[in-house]
């Protein structure tokens, strides 16, 4: 899968001692991943777990050496591609949000996963991402370090707000259901 063994073996034993934000998805310079190791240096007491396959080598380089050179590589945890749905929903079920931070996206079908699953989410603010999450109702749009870092802070220190992302997200994504799509669709139609 593309994962060098050093970071394999480093495993993810201690991973579980303190939260963690995930982002699942292709390893690629389109998905931001640096500007979230980049916003990972200035907080303590958090992980970074990065699930995907590697699309671009010299940008998954390039990634390990920023996390050395910004002093948080023990923070941050490249796992390699998630096939099992079970072990995916377990990852995102025990983090505290789930990360995209995107410069483009058409349909971010992992935020949508996350939401499902009642977590908060931290997205870049491209219209796609935009749509889907409103600040402090379903998760954060991030723009830069000082909001990254509140909304971090946020939904480790205010259980209230954590709870009503989750609820809030639960609900959103009921419409999403296939049979509430097709009774959409069947009175669109019936109307006609």
């Amino acid at each position: 899968d593309g994962i060098r063994d050093v970071e394999r073996s480093r495993g993810l034993g201690d991973v579980y001692k303190r939260q963690y934000i995930l982002f699942i998805g292709r390893i690629s310079k389109s998905k931001n991943i640096d500007t979230v190791i980049k916003y990972l240096a200035n907080l303590d007491n958090i992980n970074f777990l990065i699930a995907g396959p590697i699309q671009d080598e010299k940008y998954y380089q390039y990634l390990i050496d920023l996390s050395k050179k910004l002093g948080v590589d023990h923070r941050v945890f490249f796992l390699g591609e998630v096939h099992d749905a079970r072990e995916k929903y377990k990852l995102i079920d025990n983090s505290l949000a789930v990360v995209l931070l995107s410069y483009n996206e058409t349909e971010p079908i992992v935020v949508k996963e996350a939401m499902a699953r009642g977590k908060p989410v931290l997205v870049s603010s491209i219209p796609p991402l935009r749509s889907l999450v409103k600040n402090y109702e379903n998760g954060f749009i991030v723009t830069n370090a000082k909001i990254f870092k509140k909304a971090i802070k946020v939904l480790m220190t205010n259980r209230d707000v954590a709870v009503r992302i989750a609820r809030n997200n639960i609900t959103k994504a009921y419409s999403w259901q296939w049979k509430n799509i097709v009774e959409k669709i069947v009175k669109v139609y019936s109307y006609g």
